[in-house]
């Protein structure tokens, strides 16, 4: 716990007070207000420093304590009071249908990728039918942060240059967002996450198309190969 808002989650008011007590008390800290937590405020030297007295009056050390998290996308466990934090988005697929056109498969979160290599099935799949579009053939491609692609070259301009890392260089971008048929990519040497001028978003397949993602990895050496 590092600052008074993880403080206000603490779901035990008791012990919230406490808690509270103990760093104006100890640490001379206005509750009151936003403050940071010291790194030695609940520990010294491996023993607690704060405590609830049991139904006795004897001192137990509070070591841990219970909050409370609101998440709007949480997911729904087995068990009737039991959600997980899917975390961030994993991949997207985006695939051709039997039309011929490109499109995209849902999400898939980091939660439900770690499911799926739990249980020993393809991270990647297209497996999950999605009644409302038209059913999938074919993948294109596979969109995972991070994954470096080739963009604005046509497949005619990168093969040619394929041995040349000075002009694929400045071509070559990561992906910094995945999220529904959003997709920001960021020159793999920009310096900042917030500077437009070196990022590309495609939120169409018109400009999917236009500016063709090629997917490649760097080995040890810097070369640059198609995956």
């Amino acid at each position: 716990m590092k600052t008074n808002k993880h403080i206000e989650k603490i779901v035990d008011k008791n012990i919230k007070e406490i808690v509270k007590n103990h760093l104006k008390e100890s640490f001379n800290i206005d509750i009151s207000g936003k403050y940071n937590i010291p790194k030695n405020a609940f520990f010294e030297n491996g023993q607690p420093l704060i405590f609830l007295p049991n139904k006795n009056g004897a001192p137990v050390p509070i070591k841990k304590v219970r909050i409370k998290e609101f998440i709007g996308n949480a997911v729904k466990l087995k068990s009737e009071n039991q959600f997980v934090n899917p975390s961030n988005n994993h991949h997207v697929i985006i695939y051709k249908d039997e039309n011929g056109e490109l499109n995209e498969q849902h999400i898939v979160t980091l939660w439900k990728a770690v499911e799926r290599a739990t249980k020993k099935l393809p991270i990647y799949s297209l497996s999950e039918q999605q009644t409302d579009k038209p059913k999938p053939v074919e993948i294109v491609a596979t969109l995972e942060k991070n994954d470096m692609f080739i963009l604005g070259l046509s497949d005619e301009k990168f093969t040619n240059n394929k041995d040349d890392n000075k002009i694929l260089s400045k071509h070559l971008y990561r992906v910094q967002k995945i999220s529904s048929l959003f997709y920001v990519f960021r020159h793999h040497l920009a310096s900042t996450i917030n500077n437009k001028n070196e990022e590309i978003s495609i939120q169409s397949f018109k400009f999917w198309e236009e500016i063709n993602p090629i997917k490649v990895e760097i080995n040890l050496l810097g070369n640059i190969k198609k995956c």
